[in-house]
């Protein structure tokens, strides 16, 4: 199941001919999702039954998203250079905002251009780039990093990892 540009995770149970889809989180107010379907039978015969399309009713967000965790965690030391760092939300961050232009990665008080990968889920951020060594690195987050129902993040968010050497 998709939706919001996020695949939506999440357990499925089988009850006879009818099967039951329990999301991992709460789906985002007045969102279209898709549903792909394909059966298969014992005998191994699969039969695709199309798309299916629902949107959902608008949802009152109960609060703008926090960051959950930062790995490594701040103030670690003798952090491997080629290690990523990986944010964690709260909620589904709108995907358009996680950019470099909305987190940033320094390295000793420079601003280094990382490489910005998403989960499918949207909750997690991985920020990968070339770090020199025996470096102090930090994270900042802006404030314009909204959850898809366009709440923002709470506040700049910092962290420091001193990087050892390779």
């Amino acid at each position: 199941m998709t939706g919001a540009g996020i695949t939506v995770p999440g357990d499925y149970a089988v009850s006879g001919n009818t099967v039951t889809f329990t999301p991992a989180f709460a789906l985002l107010g007045s969102t279209q999702y898709s549903v792909n379907t394909t059966a298969v039978d014992r005998a191994g015969n699969s039969r695709s039954s199309g798309t299916y399309r629902f949107t959902t009713s608008v949802l009152e967000d109960s609060g703008a998203p926090t960051v959950l965790a930062i790995s490594p965690q701040a103030n670690a030391i003798d952090v491997s250079p080629l290690t990523s760092v990986v944010l964690t939300f709260s909620e589904p961050m709108a995907p358009a905002t996680l950019t470099s232009g909305n987190i940033a990665l320094y390295a000793n008080g420079s601003l280094i251009a990382p490489s910005v990968f998403r989960s499918a889920d949207g909750r997690e951020v991985t920020l990968t780039a070339t770090l020199p060594p025996e470096s102090v690195v930090g994270v900042a987050i802006t404030s314009r990093v909204p959850d898809p129902e366009r709440q923002c993040h709470s506040a700049v968010r910092e962290c420091v990892h001193h990087l050892g050497a390779q």
